[in-house]
């Protein structure tokens, strides 16, 4: 079997790219393992600067003020973007107790997408509501970026200049990190995805050099000088823009979404809370 060192190449690039992935999930796995055995708290207990990185939380998520970001992801075909769909929101909550403070929760679930948007109606709504909705919380504390967090802050300007409240410290009141919603049967069981990963990108880059090392006993010497041609794949893009904005080029990156930002209407959704008290809701 004869094959080209372009496509020995690329089927090299896979092997390479499953082993590097297998060993990233292996790691991934074995550091949730470690943090789940520090115990998991209760989110609604914790001051700002008791959240830990890669430390799992549960809770009882009691009001959900709004969404502030969304992420997408499409695929790009010389250009063209297609399948575009969001893969992730963002929301802002109020932890329960006495003190003020606030949390951004990321989540893909959809189930969890569709109970937040019940409680946010809740939150922004006049009517007299005798049992609000709430939410369980189960995940871990992740790293903001510095592009999620200036939109959560954008957020912030708009919610407390509607509210008529001045001179917050955001950082004081916000935890510093994404609570990253998760389903407790996936959390540290995701390493044995990344051994057969692992093995197979193994496996194929072992079938690559013997084959490289084959065609190289056997080849004849060539008459005529030859040149590889590259062939570029197309690939899943993904990264952060911002809605209200158009795209500065069609170049395939995709990413977060400001939703209270996206037009009028949606800014205009907090008038339609009237005179609700804030204090009541949030």
């Amino acid at each position: 079997m004869r094959m080209t060192t372009n496509f020995m190449f690329r089927v090299g690039a896979l092997g390479l790219v499953l082993v590097i992935a297998g060993i990233m999930i292996m790691v991934s796995s074995g550091a949730d393992k470690a943090n789940l055995k520090k115990g998991v708290q209760d989110i609604n207990t914790l001051g700002i600067s008791d959240f830990e990185e890669g430390r799992f939380y549960n809770g009882t998520i009691g009001t959900i003020i709004d969404e502030f970001a969304t992420e997408t992801t499409y695929n790009s075909t010389f250009g063209i973007k297609s399948n575009e769909r969001v893969s992730k929101h963002y929301y802002l909550i109020r932890l329960e107790g006495d003190d003020t403070r606030f949390a951004a929760v990321e989540t893909g679930n959809e189930a969890f997408v569709n109970i937040a948007n019940t409680m946010m109606d809740e939150t922004w709504s006049d009517a007299e509501i005798e049992n609000y909705t709430t939410v369980d919380f189960y995940g871990k504390a992740m790293k903001m970026d510095k592009e999620l967090k200036d939109l959560l802050y954008e957020y912030y300007d708009e919610l407390f200049e509607y509210m008529n409240i001045t001179d917050v410290d955001y950082a004081a009141v916000t935890v510093p990190y994404v609570l990253t919603y998760q389903t407790k049967d996936t959390v540290g069981k995701n390493g044995s995805m990344g051994v057969v990963l692992l093995l197979v990108g193994a496996a194929i880059l072992g079938f690559i050099v013997f084959m490289f090392i084959k065609s190289r006993g056997s080849a004849p010497t060539p008459d005529v000088n030859t040149q590889d041609v590259n062939v570029y794949n197309v690939a899943d893009n993904s990264g952060y823009v911002p809605a209200h904005a158009a795209p500065a080029d069609d170049t395939g990156a995709s990413g977060y979404i400001p939703t209270h930002a996206a037009d009028q209407e949606q800014s205009s959704s907090y008038g339609d809370a009237g005179s609700s008290d804030f204090s009541d809701n949030i």
